[in-house]
């Protein structure tokens, strides 16, 4: 993740690379740069837990607002996955 974080210009000891905030956008980064393979293969590396995270999330949000966004976020993340699958 170091290296990515670098290549999003991100300094990886002021931020948890492992945030999904993080990853989406270097993901985003990735997108806006055209690259879908190097975007199929960061998405395949490090945003596969990202689906179940926000499914669990979703269940347990306490608001209208959370839930809707967690499960927005969640229905992006499989659309991007289905996308970005050869």
């Amino acid at each position: 993740m170091e290296k990515w974080c670098e290549i999003a210009v991100f300094k990886p000891n002021t931020i948890k690379p492992d945030h999904l905030g993080v990853q989406l956008a270097i993901m985003s980064l990735l997108i806006l740069a055209g690259e879908p393979h190097v975007e199929s293969d960061f998405f395949r590396s490090h945003l596969q837990w990202s689906e179940r995270l926000t499914s669990i999330a979703a269940e347990r949000a306490r608001t209208k607002f959370y839930r809707s966004v967690v499960t927005m976020t969640g229905d992006f993340l499989r659309s991007e996955r289905k996308s970005l699958q050869p």
